[in-house]
């Protein structure tokens, strides 16, 4: 038997926001992110192929269409949660299941989690696989952590986005190299290294710096972040890091 009725998950997500009136306050209620109740209301929305929220500024109000979706559904809702067994939780803490870019998770993420349970200790992480150029419209992760691809670009119309890091480009180099570096203009005498999805950060730098970019030579490209090992005297030194 093929099923042509929508996930409970997609249900009770629609059902929290109308009766909430508030996409946050929903998420609180059934304890998932902001982001995960969007984006099940956005797949309830496609799978009816109706409008079930007017989005203005000031919240969400149901449609006309909504508004009687609800009306057939929220007593059917009510009876499954009523027929639930009820039994003690075995667990009292709250799950976030991450996704994050493998070399900002190591080095800036991981780093933090002490802190992070110890101001939050009903709080458990699970690290989802990062894939790149998702959709954020994955079941398995509530949140995540992604560059966004351009200063102009927007997120997705489903996504709540907050800045985390990544304003600042700092040059970094190896402690033996310190001392021939006394201003900007003396990193061009360098080959660098550079993120291959960001090959452009070492002008906009030298620009701020109100350095001459023409003299820039790029050298060998990363895409996860190394760290700035010691190598030879032939003009690998020196490398931007985002952070």
């Amino acid at each position: 038997m093929r099923f042509r009725s929508p996930s409970l998950t997609e249900l009770h997500a629609f059902a929290a926001v109308v009766e909430t009136g508030n996409f946050s306050r929903a998420a609180v209620r059934l304890a998932v992110t902001q982001g995960a109740v969007s984006r099940a209301v956005l797949r309830l929305e496609a799978r009816l192929g109706i409008d079930l929220f007017e989005r203005g500024p000031s919240g969400v109000v149901p449609t006309a269409a909504g508004q009687d979706y609800y009306n057939s559904i929220h007593a059917a809702i009510a009876a499954l949660e009523a027929a639930v067994p009820l039994k003690e939780s075995t667990s009292s803490k709250q799950r976030l299941r991450v996704s994050a870019i493998p070399s900002l998770n190591m080095r800036w993420l991981v780093p933090r989690l002490p802190s992070l349970y110890a101001k939050h200790p009903g709080l458990d992480i699970v690290f989802k696989p990062y894939r790149k150029d998702d959709d954020f419209h994955r079941e398995d992760v509530d949140c995540w952590i992604e560059t966004r691809a351009s200063a102009s670009s927007r997120w997705p119309r489903h996504v709540q986005a907050t800045y985390v890091i990544g304003k600042e480009i700092v040059p970094i180099c190896h402690p033996s190299l310190k001392e021939r570096i006394k201003s900007p203009a003396d990193l061009l005498r360098f080959a660098l290294l550079h993120h291959v999805n960001y090959p452009g950060n070492w002008a906009l730098w030298c620009r701020a710096q109100g350095v001459e970019g023409r003299g820039l030579k790029l050298d060998a490209g990363f895409d996860l972040a190394p760290a700035p090992l010691g190598f030879d005297e032939r003009g690998r030194e020196v490398l931007a890091w985002l952070g």
